[in-house]
């Protein structure tokens, strides 16, 4: 696929599902309110970190091998239910111990609230790569925003006409991603129910997947937790309310995550197979457009000041105005350092990016312990910041040792793209250029 498309594609699909799952976000806690909906996201935080803990970042496997060698399409599927089944199991039995039960569940929820949430995730984490894996963005991106903007509607419609239980639609929120999993995975065997005849299991398969899944792993878990753990610092010194305006200030700004994420699956292909070779002028423009949409976003929010929120999602959430606020920078500290991750991972110097994500778990854990009992949930926004800048400056740190190309020439071109931007944009664009995103030595080299 063109790259220029799979940018577009990329951007346009992931966008959606990102947008839908904010609008589900937003009707959810309208309808619960900001201890409710706190106490659930902190839970479900919970449940989504022992969900990369349980299955070891399979997903991650199956993507890449799914890429690779079309005719296995069996092995990893039955690999990826095989996981997803023990993973459930494995909860229900940790659920029945009591020092640990609670951040699996709450009182008075049924027993398979925790259950229906991690294998839905599970089994659409797994299935959903192998859409990708084709090119295909749309469909599995298009069926879970599709169902997570019903609920969404079903939500406001709730909170004005009063027609179902707040019971109910706690349990169609845990029910979701199941129902989201179930359609894609019939979706998927009628998309690929040629290839799904050879229905030959290959344990060797299996093996070369879980071995590059736990290499990848703890990048993922630091990562997680780069992103996450201040979660855990606010439940205990906060209150349920602080914590729900906090969470949901949290969520606002790793929306624009995605941004980074797209230019990360585009770009790392074409840097892993040589195919740039100045480095700096192709990074400066996810420099440039993170910086410059970060700052367009951080002006609108100043604009329109603190009652936006309150009007959005509630009176409940009149705490979340100044966390959002500084959420914002430090996404965009995070971002950049994503973006040179992306010469670390096509370069198989994936140890470096560990190392800048360690740096940056490290302070976070520092500054939380330090900021969040003085100054609550403002002070935890002001700690993620200074993670993310202590993760960013290691990158720059190791970009200037392990590149023969230095930082400073990002931020040359960086300039010359804001100042120069009609003879940067041309240059950029014909680099982009290509009939496809690996060339078959690139390929050769993530493989390796």
């Amino acid at each position: 696929m063109n790259i220029r498309k799979s940018l577009l594609q990329g951007i346009i699909w992931r966008w959606l599902f990102f947008l839908s799952l904010f609008l589900l976000n937003v009707g959810f806690s309208r309808y619960f309110g900001a201890s409710e909906s706190g106490k659930v996201y902190f839970i479900t935080n919970t449940l989504n970190f022992y969900l990369l803990i349980s299955t070891v970042n399979i997903e991650l496997g199956i993507a890449f091998y799914a890429a690779n060698k079309r005719k296995s399409v069996f092995t990893l599927l039955v690999t990826g239910f095989g996981l997803c089944i023990a993973s459930v199991v494995m909860l229900l039995l940790l659920q029945n111990i009591s020092p640990v039960s609670r951040y699996f569940s709450a009182p008075g929820w049924p027993w398979y609230f925790p259950l229906i949430f991690v294998a839905g995730n599970c089994l659409s984490n797994f299935i959903s790569p192998l859409f990708y894996a084709r090119g295909n963005y749309g469909l599995p991106n298009g069926i879970m925003a599709f169902f997570m903007l019903l609920l969404t509607a079903l939500f406001f419609a709730v909170e004005k006409m009063h027609f179902i239980d707040g019971d109910t639609m706690m349990a169609l929120y845990f029910w979701l991603p199941l129902i989201q999993a179930f359609f894609l995975f019939i979706v998927f065997l009628i998309y690929e129910r040629d290839i799904l005849r050879e229905r030959k299991f290959n344990m060797a398969y299996v093996k070369s997947v879980f071995r590059y899944s736990i290499v990848a792993f703890g990048n993922s878990l630091l990562l997680f937790l780069l992103l996450r753990i201040d979660y855990w610092f606010a439940e205990h010194y906060c209150s349920p309310a602080e914590l729900g305006n906090y969470i949901q200030a949290s969520k606002f700004g790793q929306l624009l995550l995605i941004a980074p994420t797209v230019f990360s699956s585009v770009l790392l292909p074409r840097v892993a197979d040589g195919t740039f070779k100045n480095y700096g002028r192709v990074l400066s423009f996810p420099f440039v457009f993170l910086t410059a949409a970060f700052l367009l976003c951080f002006v609108l929010l100043l604009v329109c000041g603190s009652s936006v929120f309150e009007v959005l999602m509630g009176h409940d959430y009149n705490s979340m105005y100044w966390p959002a606020l500084i959420k914002i920078p430090a996404i965009l500290f995070l971002s950049l350092q994503n973006v040179l991750g992306i010469w670390f991972a096509g370069k198989n110097k994936m140890k470096y990016n560990f190392y800048s994500t360690l740096a940056g778990v490290i302070a976070m854990i520092i500054a939380d312990l330090i900021l969040i009992p003085t100054k609550g949930i403002s002070g935890a926004a002001v700690a993620s910041m200074l993670a993310y800048i202590v993760a960013f400056v290691t990158s720059i740190y190791f970009y200037n040792r392990q590149s023969k190309q230095s930082f400073g020439q990002i931020l040359h071109y960086s300039y010359s793209l804001i100042f120069n931007w009609k003879e940067e944009t041309v240059i950029l664009w014909n680099q982009f250029r290509s009939p496809s995103i690996v060339s078959k030595s690139g390929e050769k080299e993530l493989s390796n």
